[in-house]
């Protein structure tokens, strides 16, 4: 071989730790065994391996490396998506067949004195089959990284899922003639499938439609709701009267009002690649029956972000201080906190979605069949005594001050602080109180 590539170079690099040693490599890589004894004695491998590539700290990681037990490999034939008449003879490839007592462990904890790292992929929907760009631009990173950290000795736990709550599922079991529960289960295989078969190395692959995911999330919003983050506000959404319903992010499609993209979504517009309020498309129409919508005020819950700011700041600039954080990233907070934060809407007007334990908005994102009414569950018992002590100190004060005949305007204020502390036991107990409205309305 005369000519060799970056490609080539690269791997070379990387593999001639592990393989000085030719015997290291099995008798069935017969061509990599050659192509690497051609790399290998090349004047310039050879010069970059005795200046780079021997250091102690090297051959220490290849004495590590080969203390490992051995990949299992399995001869078999690639797989074909032709039918089996018109399959041609494929060659015969080498997979990782996992061997007994290496198979990983969903249920990994955090160990005191290890290093603990926890990695994460993107959620891919469920509305499509994986592509070589799906793995590249989602799981594969995360993968290597995983698997870099296994050889590190690190307690690694790599989790990752399908997204399958939202208005991307809806339409696809639209499309397909089927119920958005179908869709999920079905693409939730393909994709477990096809992750199985690149041997991504998942130690847990879940999906976001399960009884534990939603407990999880409506714990997580009783507890927002309890210490009075979330605001209820009116926002103008459009709604299909023909098909009864608001046309959440992907129900509707029309021209983009930046670009003149005629099928802009109701999010964003692929092709000038800006987010979108639905309200602002021109020319909208439902996606399922093509009919004109209306636009029509709606009821929503949000994340009051702006009562965190003050607290957040403060921390943020101790953790870029202590933290690691990329340029980037820095550069994206740093525009929020400079803009001022925004309340979140957390809601939408679904069929498909985790439903949100709250009277009066149990039917934002709700489950296809018919369910009964999902409890408030109380908070902790912890939470609920300090609320309680708190609204008793708060209500004597009160009185205090009318026994006083403090100034009117003193009095309300007070009131309205042992409300707000009243409200939020009330949700710590399993009750449901009402949502602060603030005035105004916001489009959403």
């Amino acid at each position: 071989m005369d000519t060799k590539s970056v490609a080539d170079v690269v791997v070379w690099g990387t593999l001639f730790p592990v393989l000085q040693d030719e015997t290291s490599l099995p008798i069935e890589l017969q061509a990599l065994r050659s192509w690497f004894q051609s790399m290998t004695h090349s004047e310039a491998c050879r010069k970059a391996a005795d200046s780079v590539l021997m250091p102690t700290a090297l051959l220490e990681f290849k004495s590590y490396l080969q203390k490992q037990p051995p990949p299992c490999l399995v001869m078999e034939r690639a797989p074909s998506n032709e039918p089996e008449l018109l399959q041609r003879p494929g060659p015969v490839v080498l997979r990782r067949s996992p061997s007994p007592g290496s198979l990983r462990n969903p249920c990994k904890l955090p160990v005191e004195g290890m290093r603990n790292v926890l990695i994460t992929s993107a959620l891919p929907y469920v509305n499509n089959v994986p592509h070589l760009g799906n793995i590249i631009g989602c799981v594969l990173s995360a993968d290597t990284f995983a698997r870099y950290c296994r050889l590190r000795n690190w307690n690694t736990l790599y989790v990752c899922g399908t997204d399958e709550y939202g208005t991307a599922t809806e339409t696809k079991a639209v499309e397909e003639g089927l119920t958005p529960q179908e869709i999920c289960n079905k693409y939730n295989a393909i994709h477990a499938d096809i992750y199985r078969w690149f041997d991504i190395s998942f130690d847990y692959f879940g999906r976001t439609t399960t009884p534990h995911q939603t407990t999880i999330a409506q714990d997580i919003f009783q507890r927002l709701l309890a210490h009075g983050f979330l605001l209820q506000d009116t926002v103008e959404q459009l709604r299909c009267e023909n098909c009864q319903r608001f046309l959440a992010d992907r129900f509707v499609e029309g021209t983009c009002p930046f670009c003149s993209y005629e099928e802009a979504r109701g999010d964003q517009c692929d092709k000038c690649g800006k987010l979108i309020n639905a309200v602002e498309l021109k020319n909208p129409q439902c996606k399922l029956c093509r009919g004109i919508p209306v636009v029509k005020p709606t009821q929503h819950l949000f994340l009051d972000l702006p009562k965190l700011e003050e607290r957040l700041e403060p921390w943020l600039e101790q953790s870029w201080a202590t933290g690691d954080w990329t340029a980037n990233a820095r550069y994206i907070t740093r525009s929020w906190i400079r803009d001022g934060l925004k309340p979140r809407c957390i809601t939408r007007d679904l069929k498909w979605g985790t439903p949100v334990p709250l009277d009066g908005f149990r039917d934002k994102a709700k489950q296809p069949s018919p369910a009964p009414a999902t409890p408030v569950a109380p908070g902790d018992s912890q939470l609920i005594q300090e609320l309680t002590e708190e609204v008793a100190k708060q209500g004597n004060h009160v009185r205090q001050l009318k026994a006083n005949k403090a100034e009117k305007a003193q009095i309300d204020a007070e009131v309205a602080k042992l409300l707000e502390l009243k409200k939020q036991l009330a949700v710590a107990e399993g009750k449901s109180p009402e949502v602060p409205v603030p005035k105004g309305k916001r489009k959403k």
